[in-house]
């Protein structure tokens, strides 16, 4: 639950677009192609470009390949905020 609120108010970043967003700054090129984002992510291609849509999506990555039918060449974009708890965890919460 606290996951989804702190998405919800835009302060914390789901952690599969987090890892999408390091995975192409790790790869460390100015431009990064899908089929690269697969290897370094080891997951199918139709994940990543999911992934790699909402990403763009929230501009934390740049699909800068404007040409319809191309393939993507992903670049990075707005700097992701820091993770902040939103909520404190249940067990924080509790009376020892």
């Amino acid at each position: 639950m606290a996951d989804l609120f702190a998405e919800g108010v835009g302060a914390s970043v789901p952690a599969i677009v987090r890892e999408t967003v390091e995975a192409v700054a790790a790869i460390d090129q100015e431009e990064v192609a899908l089929g690269q984002l697969v290897e370094k992510l080891k997951i199918d291609k139709s994940v990543v470009s999911r992934r790699v849509g909402q990403a763009v999506k929230w501009g934390y990555l740049v699909n800068r390949e404007t040409r319809k039918g191309r393939s993507a060449w992903i670049a990075l974009g707005d700097l992701m905020p820091e993770e902040v708890e939103v909520l404190p965890k249940p067990q924080e919460l509790s009376a020892d």
